[in-house]
């Protein structure tokens, strides 16, 4: 006998914040793996090979239209919002030379 469908989901399924990071860094290293002159054939090959490992081992696809609308960040940048970031932190008196432990930023060992 066959499994009866899932019900279908009422509207989008709400983005995790960590495949929203996920999604921007796979972006950021494509965007580069594209776009720069500075870097040689093999680098830009390596970096799109890692954008393919990632997407893989997070079940996220840059050219997925309904993830890209869950998951972009844009108009945002990701370079924009890591240094935003560290203004925050450096105007707060909290920027840390070391990153914290990754335990705390919910990163397995």
């Amino acid at each position: 006998p066959m499994a009866a469908p899932a019900p279908a989901a009422s509207g989008p399924p709400t983005a995790n914040p960590q495949d929203k990071l996920r999604f921007a860094i796979m972006g950021y290293i494509n965007s580069l793996a594209q776009s720069s002159t500075q870097l040689s054939d093999e680098a830009k090959e390596s970096l799109e090979v890692s954008v393919q490992c990632m997407s893989e081992a997070f079940k996220l696809k840059l050219d997925d239209e309904e993830a890209s609308k869950r998951l972009a960040i844009k108009p945002l940048t990701l370079p924009k919002v890591f240094d935003t970031g560290l203004q925050v932190l450096s105007a707060a008196g909290t920027h840390r030379s070391q990153p914290p432990h990754p335990a705390a930023a919910g990163v397995p060992p």
